[in-house]
């Protein structure tokens, strides 16, 4: 019968460690210090299969197929003040560029810190822009969260994405942006950052594109992105 790469290991076939290796997978929770190049092995703390592509006597291990990471974070400057905010009106983070180390990347929350009163419900967002600091004024609002309670006073309060499944590309620059529903609650931001930029926005919808002019400010929102990776 064939040798069985292929094909079913029914019937009488020699067995070989050649034959074994090119049918079989090894498997557990670290890698081999030596490992046959004709071989899959199988990561189980990880549940990804790696094939060897370097030697036998050193292995290279390679994942096969779409791996995704663990959640990423990427945090603005430090925050150092507190403020109001006009009831349904935003206040945006600096710029923040995502990683190059991934092929595409899906946004999952937003992170942000409540100041010294809290009241209400928030929304977060999320929104790219074109260059750092923009240069067109549009600002493409990609994602937001369901209206959220406003946390505790100077904790910070990580809220889910509406569209957790979100796909950018990787090296986009974005915002993240708060919407509180009253004019009590605060939020944490930071003074004199050096990516002033801003935008008087009346509204949250998505997805849609602001074309209101940038303007400067002297206060932006301190918060973080999270988001995993897929190579």
């Amino acid at each position: 019968m064939t040798i069985p790469f292929d094909e079913s290991w029914d019937g009488t076939v020699t067995v070989s460690p050649d034959r074994l290796n090119k049918t079989t997978y090894g498997q557990g929770t670290s890698f081999p210090a030596t490992w046959p190049t004709t071989r899959l092995f199988w990561r189980t703390d990880e549940n990804i299969l790696y094939k060897n592509t370097g030697t036998e006597g050193t292995p290279v291990f390679t994942a096969l197929g779409l791996v995704e990471s663990t959640e990423q974070t990427l945090t603005t400057a430090a925050h150092d003040a507190s403020t109001t905010l006009s009831t349904n009106s935003l206040i945006i983070s600096p710029i923040i560029t995502l990683p190059t180390t991934y092929k595409f990347i899906k946004l999952t929350a937003v992170t942000v810190r409540i100041g010294g009163a809290t009241s209400g419900n928030l929304k977060v967002g999320v929104g790219i822009v074109d260059v750092d600091p923009p240069v067109n004024t549009g600002l493409l609002i990609l994602a937001k969260s369901q209206s959220t309670a406003v946390g505790s006073i100077n904790t910070d309060q990580k809220v889910t994405l509406d569209e957790e499944g979100i796909i950018v590309g990787k090296g986009n620059k974005i915002v993240i942006m708060v919407m509180f529903d009253n004019a009590t609650a605060q939020i944490r931001y930071i003074t004199g950052a050096s990516n002033n930029v801003s935008k008087a926005l009346g509204s949250f919808n998505y997805p849609s594109v602001d074309t209101t002019a940038w303007g400067v400010s002297t206060a932006n929102l301190y918060g973080s992105v999270h988001f995993v990776g897929y190579n």
